[in-house]
């Protein structure tokens, strides 16, 4: 039983170790992790898509964040994207103003962490001289 514990305390320790998502910039742990534990909502407003009809009562939205079409009273879900958290900026298509076609910008909700501000909210205060512990005396 010693041995299995010692074993798998590496793989437990990291599980439970707080990790940043770098799409919706929430802290996760490895366990709590799964398909569907990474959510960001849809723009909620008519000038977050675009407008168009069949030339019936029918009036649908495409949605500028994701491309999702819908009715336009209607949204489809709360969601715009559900996925699984991450850490590496790889796996993130960062919305890009830049780009030319609409399609290719990606989606508007997700920008980088420096555009978010998490740069600023995780660094830690600075300690005061009370909170580091007794210098060690040399002899």
């Amino acid at each position: 039983m010693d041995a299995l514990s010692t074993l798998l305390a590496p793989l437990a320790s990291d599980a439970k170790t707080s990790r940043h998502c770098v799409r919706c910039h929430q802290e996760y742990s490895e366990n709590t992790n799964d398909n569907q534990a990474c959510k960001i909502k849809h723009g909620m407003s008519d000038a977050d898509g675009d407008l168009h009809s069949d030339y019936s009562d029918t009036c649908m939205i495409t949605l500028y964040c994701c491309g999702k079409q819908h009715l336009k009273d209607e949204m489809p879900t709360e969601w715009c994207i559900v996925a699984s958290h991450t850490t590496n900026p790889e796996d993130v298509m960062y919305y890009d103003e830049e780009e030319d076609e609409r399609d290719d910008r990606g989606n508007e909700r997700v920008v980088n962490c420096e555009e978010f501000g998490c740069m600023k909210k995780r660094k830690k205060p600075a300690t005061s001289s009370k909170d580091k512990p007794p210098a060690k005396k040399i002899k």
